[in-house]
């Protein structure tokens, strides 16, 4: 029997080797329907990834060298996040081992978050699980009403690389801790 591993990054059942799913991290809502890579998940395999929120660095301005201002944004009436998400297994041909990958669906940024980045992930409320879960429901113009981005959201800066904000080995309480804006 194969060893079931999970991979972030969508490994599209068809690909030849592993290394693409590093590339394909998100799926871009506009397109998810269409991109060879993940039409097939998009239509078949959806997922829902929890989360209590998430980051996203702010491109900065001429005058702050290049530093990104990271933000945390988090849900504003819930104490939790259901991220729009596909995904996908392949077959490592040379190991036989079964890989379930990820990638989660994006969409243009909320009203509040244009300043910050120019896509946001889908957000789905509660009441949208089951239809978005259901793997009966493969009509497309149907699950393309889910990506949207009418999510209430709130958001503050946090620190920068070096607090460890980005860095996967890093897990404390402090990642999340509102800073003032220092790039402002």
């Amino acid at each position: 029997m194969p060893i079931l591993n999970n991979l972030w990054g969508l490994i599209p059942n068809w690909s030849k080797d592993r290394p693409v799913g590093a590339k394909l991290n998100n799926a871009r809502g506009e397109t998810v329907h269409e991109k060879p890579s993940f039409r097939r998940a998009f239509k078949k395999f959806r997922c829902l990834i929890p989360a209590c929120g998430y980051y996203q660095w702010q491109t900065p301005a001429e005058d702050h060298h290049g530093l990104k201002q990271p933000f945390y944004i988090y849900p504003s009436q819930s104490p939790y996040l259901a991220l729009a998400g596909i995904c996908d297994h392949w077959t490592d041909e040379s190991t036989g081992e079964l890989v379930m990958s990820t990638a989660i669906v994006t969409t243009e940024p909320c009203e509040k978050l244009k300043g910050i980045h120019d896509h946001m992930p889908v957000l789905l409320p509660e009441r949208d699980w089951a239809t978005w879960l259901d793997t009966k429901n493969q009509d497309v113009p149907s699950l393309r009403q889910f990506i949207s981005s009418n999510s209430e959201v709130s958001f503050h800066p946090v620190g920068f690389g070096v607090s460890g904000v980005g860095k996967i080995h890093v897990d404390t309480a402090s990642l999340i801790e509102p800073i003032m804006n220092e790039l402002r």
